[in-house]
């Protein structure tokens, strides 16, 4: 799944570059094909960066967690670390859904 996301996110940073080429652009036929290619890929692009700070920021929770054991404090980075869980779970069937719907 992710080697199938990292070519999205590298697809589409090639074609913000080829979107933005003066001589490209002078070709509406296939300027317009390019963006409407990038804007399908935006949206995944935007879930999965979402995804990878969602879970850095779970791993750097997690990693506090060990170091630090005062009451108040493991309190909070489990309150903390469940908020994160619910949401990186979501984003990991949605970058699933995106990527059955690709296939």
């Amino acid at each position: 799944m992710f080697d199938k996301l990292d070519f999205i996110v590298e697809k589409h940073a090639e074609l913000n570059l080829q979107i933005s080429d003066p001589e490209i652009i002078s070709d509406q036929k296939l300027w317009q094909k390019l963006m409407k290619e990038h804007a399908e890929l935006t949206p995944i692009v935007e879930k999965f960066t979402e995804y990878k700070n969602t879970k850095k920021a779970l791993k750097k929770r997690k990693k506090s967690l060990k170091m630090n054991r005062t009451r108040m404090f493991v309190s909070w980075l489990r309150w903390s670390w469940m908020s994160l869980k619910k949401p990186y779970q979501k984003l990991n069937r949605t970058l699933r859904c995106f990527l059955s719907l690709r296939t």
